[in-house]
C-alpha cells in the first residue's frame, strides 16, 4: 500500500504508512526506502540520505540494496553533494544484477560527474617483472662491440621483483561555460619496488627504497573550444623523489590542440617544456622539451572495427651534465577492437624509440655517442563483467627490448601486470 501511494504521488500517506511499519520493525529496509523517497519529495535531502543509508545497511543483497543505494545517491545529488552521490552510485553498481540496471547506473554516474566540479580518478596496478631496476642483460662490459676488462656489478644487472604503481589524478573546476573550462589540477604518482629473494641475495647492498620513486604536481589548466578545435594550456609545479630523498623540483608549461575530423577521428598536437631544479644545486638543472602529434580514429565498419590511434614524440633534454643531455624520438600505434557486450575487452600497442647521447663518457674507457634503440609491445585485457563498485580488473602482458652500443644499457623486461580501472 505504501509503494502504491508513492507511485500515485501521495507521498504524505506513503510516509505515514512507512513510519507505522517502522514502529513495528525499525529495521524494515523497504519501509526505510519508502520513507527516504518521501523525504526527497519533501525536500529534506540530508534526512533522506541518512534514512536511505539505514535502508542500505539493513537491506538484503540484491534489489533491496540497489534501490537503497540509488535513493541515497539521488538525495546526495539534490543536496549538491556530488562526490558523495558518485560514491553511492558505485555502491549501487555492486548490486545491479541486470545489465539494464548496470547501464542505467553508469549513465547516471556520468551525469553526476558532469555536474561535479571535482573530478578524480585512481589507478592501481601490480606488476611482476624480471627487470625492476632497468639492469643490463649481460654481466660483460662491452662498448661498440669491444669487450673491455671487467664486469658489471650485480646492482647494474637485471633483477627480478614486483612493482606496485599508483596514480591519483584530480581536477577542480573554477570556471566553466560551453566554450571554455578553467580548473585546478593535481596528480600523485607512486612506484614501489619489492626485490625478489634472489635479487636481494645477488645485490645485498640494494634496497627496495633505492628503486622506488614518487612525484606530486599541482597546477592550473585552461581549455578553449572553437567549433571542432579545442586548445589546452597548463602550468604546473611539483616535486620528484627517488629512493628516500628528493631528486628535484619542477616547473612545467604545456600547450596542446585537438581538431575533430567528422564524427569518428581527431588530430592532436602538444608541446611541453619542463624545468628541473636539481636538489644538489642549480649547476645540475635540466630542461626537457617534448613535442608530440597523434591521430585517433574509430572504425565503425569492416573487420577492423574499433579504436585506432598512432603518434610520434620528440624530446630534447638539455643538461649541464653531459651524460644526461639527449634527444629521443618515438612512435607508437594501438588498436582496441570493438568488443562491446563481450566478457573481455582487448587492446594491443606497439612502439619504437631511439635515444641519442651525443657526448657520453665512461672514464677512462669511453667518450662518444651512446645510442639506445627500444621496442615495446603491450597486450591488455579488461573484464567488464567482473566489477566491484564499477571498477574492473585489467591484465597486461608487456615486453620491452633495448639495444645499446654500451652493454650496460642493453636490457629487456617481460612482465605481467594486474590492475583496476573504472568501467564508467
Amino acid at each position: 500500500m505504501a509503494r502504491q501511494a508513492l507511485l500515485s504521488g501521495d507521498f504524505g500517506f506513503a510516509m505515514d504508512l512507512a513510519l507505522a511499519l517502522l514502529d513495528a520493525d525499525p529495521d524494515d529496509a523497504d519501509a526505510l526506502a519508502i520513507l527516504a523517497t518521501g523525504l526527497i519529495r519533501a525536500g529534506d535531502y540530508p534526512l533522506a540520505r541518512s534514512t536511505a543509508r539505514r535502508a542500505y545497511l539493513r537491506a538484503e543483497a540484491g534489489l533491496q540494496s540497489y534501490e537503497a543505494a540509488r535513493i541515497a545517491a539521488l538525495a546526495a545529488k539534490l543536496d549538491n553533494r556530488f562526490t558523495l552521490s558518485q560514491l553511492w552510485l558505485r555502491r549501487a553498481a555492486n548490486h545491479a544484477e541486470l545489465p539494464s540496471l548496470a547501464a542505467q547506473t553508469a549513465q547516471d554516474y556520468k551525469q553526476v560527474t558532469a555536474q561535479n566540479p571535482l573530478w578524480f580518478r585512481a589507478n592501481v596496478s601490480v606488476r611482476r617483472s624480471d627487470n625492476v631496476n632497468g639492469g643490463s642483460d649481460t654481466a660483460l662490459n662491452v662498448i661498440d662491440g669491444v669487450p673491455w676488462v671487467g664486469t658489471l656489478s650485480a646492482e647494474a644487472q637485471a633483477l627480478s621483483g614486483t612493482v606496485a604503481s599508483g596514480r591519483i589524478s584530480a581536477r577542480y573546476r573554477i570556471d566553466q561555460s560551453s566554450e571554455h573550462l578553467t580548473a585546478l589540477t593535481g596528480q600523485l604518482l607512486t612506484q614501489n619496488v619489492f626485490l625478489s629473494d634472489e635479487a636481494l641475495a645477488s645485490a645485498p647492498s640494494l634496497t627496495n627504497a633505492d628503486l622506488s620513486s614518487y612525484s606530486l604536481t599541482a597546477g592550473v589548466e585552461h581549455r578553449q573550444k572553437w567549433d571542432d578545435l579545442t586548445t589546452t594550456t597548463s602550468v604546473e609545479v611539483g616535486q620528484v623523489w627517488s629512493g628516500d630523498a628528493k631528486s628535484y623540483d619542477l616547473a612545467r608549461l604545456g600547450a596542446g590542440l585537438s581538431y575533430g575530423l567528422l564524427d569518428n577521428a581527431a588530430l592532436s598536437a602538444t608541446v611541453r617544456h619542463e624545468m628541473r631544479f636539481d636538489q644538489t644545486g642549480s649547476g645540475n638543472d635540466d630542461e626537457v622539451t617534448t613535442f608530440g602529434a597523434g591521430i585517433t580514429a574509430i572504425a565503425q565498419t569492416g573487420i577492423a572495427q574499433g579504436r585506432w590511434s598512432a603518434g610520434v614524440n620528440h624530446t630534447i633534454t638539455e643538461s649541464p651534465t653531459a651524460n644526461r643531455a639527449n634527444t629521443a624520438s618515438s612512435l607508437y600505434a594501438s588498436f582496441a577492437p570493438n568488443m562491446q557486450g563481450k566478457p573481455v575487452q582487448l587492446q594491443a600497442s606497439v612502439g619504437r624509440a631511439v635515444t641519442l647521447y651525443d657526448d657520453y663518457a665512461l672514464p677512462p674507457v669511453f667518450s662518444g655517442e651512446r645510442r639506445d634503440e627500444t621496442s615495446f609491445a603491450v597486450i591488455e585485457a579488461a573484464f567488464p563483467n567482473i566489477t566491484y563498485a564499477g571498477f574492473m580488473p585489467v591484465i597486461s602482458l608487456r615486453s620491452v627490448q633495448t639495444e645499446s652500443n654500451i652493454s650496460r644499457f642493453t636490457r629487456s623486461e617481460t612482465g605481467i601486470e594486474i590492475g583496476y580501472r573504472s568501467s564508467f
